[in-house]
């Protein structure tokens, strides 16, 4: 009944990624398809490469989220970046507090995570190329989705191991790994496409959870925040 801590869970290639800091090449898009921003577009390439993936993988799944549109056409990660790079500014600027900050980051994680789920089936692929082809993706594919599309908008993603689900315990052998996104207040939010409760309330890491060894195992057995134990 432990939920490992974010320190030592990651995926080694995402692990690897967070400490790439080489610059990638502006992506091409076709003026004929649904485009996003270079901005936008190169952060996920670079979350791509950083995952050993090919560039061809990289623009296939950029062609995928570009699809992700508002009723005005305009692409979904672009406003939710561009959302976030506003309240940041207000932020430095001491117009809006940090609370209100990150109130407006967790807005745009559920935007997210309600998107995902509209557009990622559960499945059973975890690679990046089957995942853009079947729409479908298992926990791993998730987690990638999450650290990429974080990355791209500027936020936080942190994948997780999980050693007790929020409803049982896991089976002999079974393995599940998800994603804690952080907030500027220190705060996260557990997003899993794939449990009962996909996404969490934002809570303090160090108040839901107590250290046992290497692991941290949940305080409340009542779980009001209905998060992985």
């Amino acid at each position: 009944n432990y939920l490992a801590p974010p320190a030592f869970t990651q995926l080694p290639a995402l692990q690897e990624a967070q400490t790439a800091s080489s610059p990638v090449e502006q992506p091409t898009q076709s003026t004929s398809s649904p485009v996003i921003n270079a901005l936008s577009a190169g952060r996920i390439t670079e979350s791509v490469l950083g995952l050993e993936y090919s560039d061809r993988t990289a623009q296939k799944f950029i062609a995928l989220i570009a699809r992700w549109q508002d009723e005005s056409g305009n692409s979904l990660v672009d406003l939710w970046r561009e959302r976030i790079e506003q309240a940041q500014k207000q932020f430095g600027e001491k117009m809006i507090s940090l609370e209100e900050l990150a109130s407006i980051e967790a807005d745009i994680i559920n935007e997210l995570a309600k998107n995902i789920r509209e557009e990622i089936k559960s499945g059973d692929e975890f690679d990046l190329d089957e995942i853009t082809e079947f729409r479908s993706a298992n926990c791993t594919g998730h987690t990638e989705l999450a650290y990429i599309l974080a990355n791209a908008l500027g936020l936080t993603a942190i994948p997780t191991s999980v050693l007790e689900f929020e409803n049982r315990r896991l089976y002999p052998g079974e393995e599940h790994i998800m994603t804690l996104m952080k907030l500027s207040d220190g705060k996260v939010i557990q997003l899993d496409p794939l449990a009962p409760h996909p996404i969490s309330e934002p809570f303090a890491l160090e108040q839901a959870y107590s250290k046992k060894g290497y692991y941290l195992e949940i305080q409340s057995q009542d779980n009001p925040l209905k998060i992985h134990r």
